[in-house]
């Protein structure tokens, strides 16, 4: 199905309680929309409106764009509340993960759509990415997960780099896999689109605060087949206070040595799966 096109020049248990109240209020909506948009965010009043106007900009409207608030403490909440657009889900945590790993993972709970987003609440999504990016995966259903390039600009929104794009393996994909295992990233987390189905294997992100993307795709990339586009979909901001940046490189890796541990036990338990099942 295509998306509808617009053309234009504390607790845990509080938690879950509150991510089945906001799925309760979406699945009251009707039918699910194409994509859901999961948008998670901590004190970014600053940038906020404009990443919401991004989406809500997009010229495929038939989306959800779910907010999951990770316990702001400035006035976040009071801008994504001004707005009056039916498609917006907001989800409120309590206690702060500081990274968006839980928050997007309570939003990834409660999607309606078969295609998800992620959109950081400090970057624009370009007027197209949507449309594009379901577009591609309806036309590549071997396709899983798909990211795409950004632009860099600065807090006033201006550009202050050359677009970044990342590896384009259409014909060898497992090349994927491969430069996630040397620690090379291969799809921009603010960018990704993936299929719901995979949320069934995977089951989200894990809680790693500096790396959760790239724990999330290597595990991905064992089952699941990756691809990038070879254009813009997001304006990324470049600014002391995201995440990538306080984490800093040292913890990154050290996370990725955790990773490859954790990847070469699970290569170990497949060959012994394998070599266990019955021959016939």
């Amino acid at each position: 199905m295509a998306c509808k096109s617009r053309r234009r020049g504390g607790d845990r248990k509080a938690t879950d309680d509150r991510t089945r109240n906001a799925r309760s209020r979406s699945s009251k909506r009707g039918r699910p929309p194409r994509v859901s948009v999961v948008m998670p965010t901590h004190n970014y009043a600053r940038y906020i409106g404009e990443a919401i106007d991004g989406v809500l900009a997009q010229t495929c409207e038939d989306f959800e764009l779910i907010i999951v608030d990770d316990a702001s403490t400035d006035n976040t909440l009071d801008i994504v509340t001004g707005y009056r657009d039916d498609r917006i889900v907001l989800v409120q945590r309590e206690d702060c993960t500081c990274s968006g790993v839980a928050a997007i993972n309570d939003g990834m709970a409660i999607a309606r759509a078969d295609l998800i987003a992620v959109a950081d609440s400090d970057d624009i999504s370009v007027p197209e990415r949507l449309e594009r990016q379901a577009t591609f995966l309806d036309r590549n259903p071997t396709v899983d997960f798909l990211g795409g390039g950004l632009l860099p600009v600065d807090g006033r929104n201006e550009p202050i780099g050359r677009p970044v794009m990342k590896p384009v393996y259409r014909k060898r994909p497992e090349r994927y896999r491969q430069a996630l295992l040397q620690g090379v990233p291969v799809l921009i987390q603010g960018t990704m689109m993936h299929r719901r189905h995979v949320l069934e294997r995977l089951g989200g992100y894990g809680g790693y605060i500096s790396s959760g993307d790239t724990e999330f795709l290597l595990r991905a990339s064992r089952y699941y087949t990756f691809c990038n586009l070879r254009s813009v979909l997001i304006r990324c901001r470049q600014h002391r206070s995201s995440v990538t940046r306080q984490s800093g490189a040292r913890l990154k890796k050290l996370h990725h040595r955790i990773f490859l541990e954790k990847e070469h036990m699970w290569v170990q338990k497949e060959l012994e799966r394998m070599r266990m099942a019955p021959q016939g």
